[in-house]
């Protein structure tokens, strides 16, 4: 729906256990709803709230605030006009009841969270909670995205203060459930931050559709009386079933998380790193294998753009699979994640799935800063050891046999395409993490890199090989083609991806500063197409579904490499300007005959280290 970073989207949700509060429970619920509704996701929004009013209950309140800046829709919602700026609503009799009009706000702005939750817990006193945060979402590095402050956003130890500090006001002292229709937020490190404020965490580890969670499923538990589990499984039930009716099932994850069993998880995750750490001059080469190999969310071929999140239970998994020595602690890793996640949804696209992602860049040049005001300390320790103990392993290797390839890549035509291959430099196999083979069309003294693919090392680590079968990526619209690059990948499971970046100009003038566009598209293990997205980031790193404003343009994106530079850039390209408000449709298309075809097979080590073999061949020859 929703998403965010550093690679998006929509909500945080909340249910809350009173305790103490001053005035009498006059209902069973009641369900708060902040919606950061003044950027791209305004028109789902509006749907929500038609939904919302559904939810009506005797035995609950439903109040919301909605901040909207009608620069994506003009329409109203739930029986109120078309309105701009922050109002709070009370759902009465169908509709939506205004009960106070707040104006222009910055709902990025801590305050504002806190203003409104602590006015909602004080006006409408129940037995139980609901809170719902609204918007775009990117795991660890926060929540809420606003046209009105682009660099803005309520990172998780801000919302925690926010609600620690309405809560205190109100008398309550645990929710019952804290959830986000969010894009990325089902986040081991950002749980940890909430746990204490709540039993029960609702979120999703991967992007969500721009339709977020069937806002009618909370009247079958508010009408029974149910608790803050009942409703969870109630939301991830509701949004499978919205999912499925409107034809992106595939690409969903849900989960609803006991925040009471983080401690016992907390625990065996130290106890995974601190193995993992005692070993890591054996094991970082694995590590780094596995952060690129299992499933990941929020990916991205600009290594600045990726958010790096791995989901918890196969890291450990994979890991664990290659290294006995480790399947102890990471089997205890497995079993406490397995009881902290209660019940969770996820689509042929995210097959295995456990729940919780955790943070792991592959490489230390991609360490977020960010990520030290939040970091667990077992975890961080085993991200800094990883990268000290493959440095280590990197500069060993270069003083003995060097590290890299030992000659220049070869090209063999097959039935199947074309086989690049080089030789690898003695003992590089054993630290390398990762294996790419790119592909460009030579341009005089430039190179227009098109695509990457994954490459493999031969069973006796002598040397690597990637097959190419002459097609290239192309979007096209009202009979105008273009070239994009495209970055295909696979994951343990059988599943495989293509990522294609894009520029989005949203004045529609093609010059200058632009937003990060991404292009999803996902296979399941038969080929078959189960996942096709289109992600934005937004100013303040979230990500969310993409929802262009009229006028607006994008084009695609290539990596431009130069003889005689130091490494490459991506630009997009400017042979083509597409509008992205109607269909933009993609293909393979075969090679120009007439093109000179430039292959690189890229190599990478824990430490750093990196070396490339290239070839060029004439495709007419």
């Amino acid at each position: 729906m929703r998403a965010f970073r550093k690679f998006s989207s929509l909500a945080f949700l909340a249910f809350a256990l009173v305790a103490g509060l001053s005035a009498a429970p006059r209902t069973e619920w009641t369900l708060l709803v902040y919606m950061a509704a003044n950027n791209d996701l305004e028109p789902d929004a509006l749907d929500n709230l038609n939904e919302l009013v559904a939810s009506e209950s005797p035995k609950a309140t439903i109040a919301v605030q909605v901040d909207r800046g009608m620069n994506y829709s003009s329409e109203g919602a739930a029986g109120v006009e078309a309105w701009s700026g922050a109002k709070r609503f009370v759902v009465e009799k169908g509709v939506l009841s205004e009960k106070a009009d707040l104006g222009d706000i910055d709902s990025t702005d801590p305050k504002e969270l806190a203003s409104f939750v602590q006015w909602g817990l004080k006006e409408h006193p129940a037995r139980h909670y609901a809170l719902v945060l609204w918007d775009h979402g990117g795991g660890w590095t926060g929540y809420a995205s606003s046209d009105a402050n682009p660099d803005g956003n309520l990172d998780p130890a801000s919302i925690r203060r926010a609600l620690s500090s309405a809560m205190r006001s109100a008398g309550l002292t645990r929710l019952d459930l804290l959830g986000f229709d969010a894009c990325l937020m089902a986040n081991y490190e950002a749980a940890l931050v909430f746990q204490p404020l709540a039993s029960y965490l609702v979120a999703s580890e991967e992007t969500e559709p721009g339709h977020g969670w069937d806002y009618a499923s909370f009247k079958p538990v508010f009408d029974s009386g149910g608790d803050g589990a009942a409703l969870g499984r109630a939301l991830l039930a509701g949004f499978r079933q919205k999912s499925k009716a409107a034809g992106d099932e595939s690409e969903i994850t849900l989960s609803l998380v006991d925040l009471g069993a983080m401690s016992g998880l907390e625990a065996s995750v130290s106890s995974f790193s601190q193995a993992a750490v005692g070993s890591i001059a054996e094991v970082a080469p694995l590590l780094g294998r596995t952060a690129n190999k299992v499933l990941r969310f929020g990916k991205s071929p600009q290594p600045d753009q990726d958010l790096h999140l791995v989901d918890l239970g196969a890291f450990a998994t994979r890991v664990a699979s290659e290294d006995p020595a480790l399947k102890p602690a990471a089997d205890s890793l497995r079993a406490a994640l397995a009881k902290a996640t209660l019940a969770e949804v996820a689509g042929s696209a995210n097959k295995g799935a456990t729940g919780l992602s955790a943070y792991f860049p592959d490489r230390k040049s991609s360490y977020d800063p960010g990520y030290d005001a939040i970091a667990p300390a077992s975890w961080k320790k085993l991200i800094t050891s990883y990268f000290s103990g493959g440095a280590a392993i990197s500069k060993a290797q270069a003083d003995t046999g060097g590290f890299g390839f030992a000659e220049a890549a070869s090209v063999e035509k097959g039935p199947d395409g074309w086989t690049v291959s080089a030789p690898l430099l003695e003992g590089s196999a054993k630290t390398a993490i990762e294996y790419d083979l790119t592909f460009g069309r030579r341009e005089g003294a430039k190179v227009i890199f098109m695509g990457s693919q994954s490459a493999e090392v031969s069973d006796d680590g002598a040397s690597v090989s990637g097959l190419w079968d002459g097609k290239r990526f192309v979007v096209s619209q009202d009979g105008l083609e273009a070239e994009a690059y495209a970055e295909f990948g696979s994951e343990d499971g059988g599943s495989s991806y293509l990522d294609i970046p894009f520029a989005y100009y949203a004045s529609g003038r093609t010059k200058g500063a632009y937003q990060y566009l991404l292009l999803e598209i996902g296979f399941d293990d038969k080929g078959e197409v189960s996942k096709e997205k289109w992600l934005l980031e937004s100013p303040n790193q979230t990500y969310g579904e993409f929802k262009p404003k009229k006028g607006s343009r994008v084009q695609p994106i290539v990596e431009v490499f130069v003889d005689g530079k130091d490494g490459s850039t991506f630009e997009p390209t400017t042979k083509a300007s597409l509008d992205p408000t109607r269909d933009i449709g993609w293909d393979w298309r075969d090679w120009n005959k007439a093109e000179r075809v430039y292959f690189q097979l890229e190599v990478y080590d824990t430490g750093e280290g990196f070396d490339t073999a290239e070839a060029e061949m004439d495709l007419a020859k």
